[in-house]
C-alpha cells in the first residue's frame, strides 16, 4: 500500500460510495456526491488523483471518470510547461 493511502479520508469508508455506477447510481450533477464530499476533506487528494487519473470507473481524487478524461486530454504537455517548441518535420 502506498504511504499516502494511510492518510486518505476515504480509508475505511464503504466502497459503494466511490463506485456509484456499480451500485445502481445515476449519472448527472450529483453523481458520486457523497464520495466527492469525502474527497474535499482529504489531505492526500492530489496523490489520489495522480495515482488514479487513468481509472475508467469510480470517484478518485474528487473526480468522476468523465472529469478525469477531460483533464487527461487538456493537460499541458511537458514541452509547453518549459516554454519549448515542437519542431515540425518538413
Amino acid at each position: 500500500m502506498s504511504a499516502w493511502r494511510e492518510h486518505a479520508a476515504c480509508r475505511g469508508k464503504p466502497l459503494h460510495l466511490f463506485f456509484p455506477a456499480h451500485s445502481g447510481g445515476q449519472g448527472g450533477a450529483n453523481y458520486g456526491a457523497e464520495a466527492k464530499a469525502i474527497c474535499r476533506t482529504c489531505p492526500v487528494i492530489a496523490d489520489c488523483y495522480a495515482t488514479h487519473r487513468n481509472e475508467p470507473d469510480g470517484i478518485f481524487g474528487g473526480t468522476t471518470p468523465e472529469q478525469r478524461g477531460y483533464r487527461r486530454w487538456r493537460a499541458p504537455s511537458p514541452i509547453s510547461l518549459r516554454g519549448g517548441r515542437v519542431k515540425e518535420n518538413a
